[in-house]
């Protein structure tokens, strides 16, 4: 399968995403990964070219849902997720495109 823009994996299925910046993030957008959060052992969101910071309001509510977010740049963001699932970790992440 290909995609082609921002992606969204979650551990079962791989999908597109709409976001395509961190200033169009909303609690919306993670609503697939809150549903899935208590099966998760890590989020990634990979930012784009760089790592920024999510917006702290957006980052607390997604941590009251039960979702912990370690931000990086797009590319560290799929380096770290095939790490992580070679390990067998349950990761899922958000992948902002490039």
């Amino acid at each position: 399968m290909e995609f082609s823009g921002s992606v969204l994996v979650l551990p079962d299925a791989t999908s597109a995403w709409s976001p395509k910046s961190m200033d169009a993030l909303t609690l919306d957008s993670f609503a697939p990964v809150l549903a899935v959060a208590d099966a998760l052992d890590v989020f990634l969101l990979g930012c784009g070219e760089r790592m920024e910071l999510l917006n702290r309001d957006l980052r607390l509510a997604l941590r009251e849902g039960g979702l912990t977010v370690d931000t990086m740049a797009t590319g560290s963001a799929c380096r770290s997720y095939n790490v992580l699932v070679t390990e067998g970790r349950s990761v899922a992440a958000a992948f902002i495109a490039i």
